[in-house]
Formats: structure tokens, C-alpha cells, sequence
């Protein structure tokens, strides 16, 4: 027979399950709960049940919501970063003066960037000067448009600039009455025929300024109507026109001699310069005497102006010559200096 071996301890063990045994014969059948205390603690159950179920459903939301969420993150990221990538708009107008201004480049956001003179702008890029600045632009065709201080406006096209803020001016002289530019407003729209013009937003209403030739107004509502070179026409946004005059030299140009382009002197004949100059001053140039402008057309210039204003260079360049000027009845009058 083979006998087991049996591990110490064991045999005090099975005494001790054997005295349990009997202990609990001993004391017969236990009483059963009250069956409201047993349908209570079943109900306290089912609910502390169902709490965790709860719990647990809303984390597996939170969790898709989160999910979710990032991946509407992701798409916003992605849509944002879009125009990063995207290729600028066709060149429409370089920068040919500029102070104080900046430009958001089409595609790249909000920020930005200071506006340097023989910079290229696109169509989309939106301009903007501060309270102090200007700007000077030339389209395509030869236009000069120029921006006045706390001025917004995008180059929406080659051939539509909109205003959202400020003022514009527009000489198109130089493009041979060819440009076929429209300036946007919030409601209304300015075209021309080789001329000269403001347009500036005011408080609820819009204001064009016609310096010569001719313009065009179409009203967001209403018939188009025209302006006439030394009008003044003040529109509100219900179409109510107020018409008044203003002198090709009044006050109200001083601003676009500021912004204008600059005129690079050297090598030039001191007749061309003062033809300019009259032309941006919005005065005639007017000889006193034949010897006056024979002087003008032999004198050449050397040197620069730049930085100056219209006027300040008038005083400067005229200095280095036997020549004066002086404003009489609206026109820019070339005279020879006084000797003592």
C-alpha cells in the first residue's frame, strides 16, 4: 500500500473545519431578511448600477466629443494654413511712394507687412496707411492712385480698387485716358474718363471731388449720375446727392501733393519740372515774361528731391536758379527773381 505523505500542519487544520462544522449545525437555520429590507437593498443595487452605466456612457461621449472636436480642429488647421499655400493674384500696381503704410498679402492671413518703395502688390492685397502715412501707387496702365492717411483699401482687380475707409485719388492722365479703373465704396462705385478725382468715405455718406475731366457714380440703388471737373458731389447710402464746387487748387488736394510721386530731377529741364509741379499743385504754370521762360526750358537740373513735398521742392529747386514763383488768380506764375 502506498502511503501518503501529509503536510505539517494539516491534520490541525481538518480539526479545526470539523469543530466549525459542528458549531454551525449547532445553531440550525439562520432567520431570513424582511422582504422590504431585501427589495431595498436589490433596488439600492440596480441603481448604483445603473449610475456606473451612466458614467461610463458619458465618458465614451466626452470621449467621441473630444475626438470630434479634434478632428474639426485638424479641418479648421488645415482650411487655415489653405491660403498659405495658395499662389498670389497677378501683379496689378507697384509702389512708387510710400510712409507710414503697410499691405496683408493676399493668402497669408492677417499680419502685416511695412509697404517699401518697388514693391509689386497683387490683386487681393489689402492696403492700409496710419494717421501719419501715404502712399502712391501705379497701376498697369500708367495710372497714379494715391492713398490718403488712415486709409484701408483692397486691389480687388487690375482695374477695381474698393475703399472700405478713408480717401483715394486718382490722376489717370498719365495713362492717355486708356484706364478703365473702378473704385468700390460700401454703396456706391466711381469711374472716369481721363481725369482727376477724390473719393473718401465719410460717416454715412460718400464724397467725390472731381480736380478735371469728367467721372461717372453708380449708386448701389438708383440711376448712375455724373460729376463735372470743379463738382463736389456728396452721396448718402439712400442715393441723396449734394452738389458744390471746389477749386482745382483748394485745400482739400494739399494731401495728394504729399502722397504724390516723387520727380526725379536730374538731367531735367527746369520747364518740365514746373510743368509738373503746376500739375500736382492743381494751379496752371504761367510765365511773367518771355526771358523767365526761356530760362526755364535751358536751365537743367542735377541732384534730388526726394523726400521733399511738392512745395518744399518748388522752393528748393527754384533757389539754385535766377527764378521765383508766386500764386496769382489760381495759376503757379514764373517770374525772375528780385535784385538788390
Amino acid at each position: 500500500m502506498t502511503q501518503r505523505e501529509q503536510a505539517p500542519g494539516a491534520a490541525e487544520a481538518g480539526s479545526e473545519d470539523a469543530d466549525m462544522a459542528r458549531v454551525l449545525l449547532a445553531a440550525g437555520q439562520r432567520p431570513q431578511p424582511p422582504a422590504e429590507m431585501t427589495r431595498a437593498v436589490h433596488a439600492a443595487v440596480r441603481e448604483e448600477w445603473r449610475l456606473l452605466v451612466e458614467k461610463r456612457s458619458r465618458q465614451r461621449r466626452w470621449a467621441a466629443f473630444a475626438a470630434a472636436a479634434s478632428v474639426a480642429a485638424l479641418a479648421l488647421a488645415l482650411w487655415a494654413a489653405g491660403p498659405l499655400r495658395a499662389a498670389p493674384g497677378p501683379a496689378v500696381a507697384s509702389v512708387v511712394r510710400a510712409n507710414g503704410a503697410t499691405v496683408r498679402v493676399a493668402g497669408i492671413g492677417f499680419r502685416r507687412h511695412a509697404v517699401r518703395e518697388g514693391r509689386a502688390l497683387h490683386s487681393g492685397d489689402v492696403l492700409a496707411t496710419d494717421r501719419g502715412g501715404h502712399m502712391a501707387l501705379a497701376l498697369a496702365d500708367g495710372t497714379s492712385v494715391r492713398i490718403d492717411s488712415d486709409t484701408q483699401a483692397e486691389l480687388a482687380a487690375a482695374d477695381r480698387i474698393v475703399l472700405s475707409r478713408g480717401a483715394l485719388y486718382v490722376d489717370a492722365g498719365s495713362s492717355g485716358g486708356q484706364s478703365r479703373l473702378e473704385i468700390g465704396t460700401p454703396f456706391l462705385s466711381v469711374r472716369h474718363l481721363g481725369t482727376r478725382y477724390e473719393v473718401r468715405i465719410l460717416p454715412k455718406q460718400v464724397q467725390v471731388s472731381v480736380r478735371d475731366g469728367r467721372v461717372r457714380v453708380q449708386p448701389a440703388t438708383g440711376h448712375a449720375l455724373e460729376g463735372d471737373a470743379g463738382e463736389r458731389l456728396l452721396i448718402s447710402g439712400s442715393g441723396e446727392v449734394e452738389r458744390s464746387q471746389v477749386a482745382p487748387y483748394d485745400s482739400q488736394w494739399s494731401w495728394t501733393a504729399q502722397a504724390a510721386p516723387p520727380f526725379e530731377i536730374d538731367g531735367q529741364p527746369l520747364a518740365a519740372y514746373l510743368e509738373w509741379a503746376g500739375h500736382e499743385l492743381g494751379r496752371p504754370v504761367v510765365f511773367s515774361s518771355p526771358q523767365a521762360r526761356a530760362t526755364a526750358e535751358h536751365v537743367l537740373l542735377s541732384g534730388s528731391a526726394s523726400g521733399l513735398t511738392v512745395t518744399e521742392a518748388l522752393t528748393a529747386v527754384l533757389s539754385t536758379t535766377s527764378l521765383r514763383s508766386r500764386e496769382r488768380d489760381g495759376a503757379l506764375v514764373i517770374e525772375a527773381a528780385a535784385t538788390h
